[in-house]
């Protein structure tokens, strides 16, 4: 075998005494170039060899040709009567003593968990390359090299922030992820529920405070006292589409409400066929859309209104004059409040306890889109991990994402 050869093992001091290929690997024997041993005690040089042992590791394939490697290994007498060493086995460079696996092939493993489940991993080791690795010494091996590559938390600059929760798991187990809106990434993740402490600990750790100048957020009392409390000099925005979404929710309530009442068969089809239409944007409709549309919403003088009162409320976000958008809103909720509909009525007061937050979006006009993308992300990386979803290895998980895009 040529030198490259030898260094492609990764190990150092070695020497090639027998390759052999076998059905199912080549196996590569080597050993210790060097004719003694050093007492890892007591540093006393031996050349009185007790026995040989064989450790046999696995390295990356080459050519999808698996790897074994055979170190031959001697077991050295202590020559010096006061040490309390009695024999010794001697190491080879690159070669960790009792491991199965050579630092190459751990590499070689890690590269797939960029792309693949830790599942997909393993049976692409065996099915691709005939290597039976356990899921959990690649989940182990996975998680030592993202926290190695994971740079230290420290605080960072942004202007812009976004912050939001997302589920870990079954029932009410929240995390929190903070993104950086102008960078259009991910800060970092938080653990503990949607909490206002988990929300002000993330805070205090990854953002310099006094540097944000607004911070994006849903109808979420906790993070809205987080922000408050820890940034200073930051305004706190609701998010447009959030506010949006809940005009649409109330409609959509207006709409089961009346599909239960009516008596009417065909018109109670209509709602449940067309159930979409009243919460599509106007100017997402086809032609033939609006038509449907408006035949439905005749037929029910409170459909149509809360219709109308949504639409109104999209508007709102048009305006460019600052003035005219808060003006718009007040009048918005005042006449919402006169309405004889209770889902309506209720969205109102939600409005008009939020009202200086959501006018806030006019001094710097920013969303929790890019959040909401990433909250998306993080589920789809979530799926992946399978049995391995707790919280730190989903965190350093999304973070070598974000990283890699």
């Amino acid at each position: 075998m040529e030198k490259q050869d030898v260094l492609s093992l990764g190990l150092s001091g070695i020497k090639i005494v027998n390759i052999q290929k076998t059905h199912s690997s080549l196996e590569i024997l080597i050993e210790n170039n060097t004719p003694v041993g050093i007492c890892p005690n007591c540093g006393v040089v031996s050349d009185k060899v007790n026995d040989t042992r064989y450790h046999y590791v696995i390295d990356r394939p080459v050519f999808h040709q698996t790897i074994r490697i055979i170190a031959k290994k001697r077991r050295f007498k202590c020559l010096n009567e006061d040490c309390d060493t009695k024999t010794f086995t001697e190491v080879i460079d690159g070669l960790k003593p009792n491991s199965f696996y050579t630092d190459l092939f751990q590499e070689f493993s890690y590269r797939f968990t960029s792309g693949m489940t830790y599942t997909d991993t393993r049976r692409h080791l065996e099915h691709a390359y005939g290597c039976k690795v356990g899921l959990t010494t690649i989940y182990t091996w996975s998680q030592k090299r993202l926290k190695a590559e994971t740079p230290p938390q420290i605080p960072q600059k942004a202007r812009f922030i976004g912050l939001d929760e997302f589920s870990k798991g079954k029932g009410h187990d929240y995390g929190i992820v903070l993104t950086n809106l102008e960078k259009r990434r991910i800060i970092d993740l938080g653990d503990g529920g949607k909490t206002k402490k988990a929300a002000k600990e993330l805070l205090y750790k990854t953002v310099e405070l006094e540097g944000v100048a607004a911070c994006a957020i849903d109808m979420w009392r906790p993070f809205k006292a987080a922000a408050l409390e820890c940034l200073p000099n930051a305004l706190v925005i609701v998010d447009k589409f959030h506010v949006v979404k809940k005009a649409n929710e109330a409609l959509d309530n207006v709409r089961k409400r009346i599909q239960r009442q009516t008596d009417n068969k065909d018109f109670k089809e209509q709602l449940r066929k067309y159930k979409e239409l009243p919460r599509m944007s106007r100017e997402h409709l086809s032609e033939k859309q609006e038509k449907r549309l408006w035949d439905i919403l005749e037929l029910s003088h409170e459909l149509k209104q809360i219709y109308e009162f949504k639409e109104l409320l999209r508007d709102i976000y048009d305006k460019d004059d600052q003035e005219t958008a808060h003006n718009q809103l007040d009048n918005w909720i005042r006449e919402a409040l006169e309405t004889l509909i209770p889902e309506l009525i209720e969205l109102a007061h939600t409005l008009k306890n939020w009202r200086e937050e959501i006018l806030n979006y006019w001094r710097f006009r920013i969303t929790n889109a890019i959040t909401e993308g990433k909250v998306n992300k993080i589920k789809t990386i979530k799926r992946k991990a399978y049995n391995y979803n707790n919280f730190e290895s989903l965190r350093l998980k999304v973070l070598e994402a974000e990283r890699l895009v």
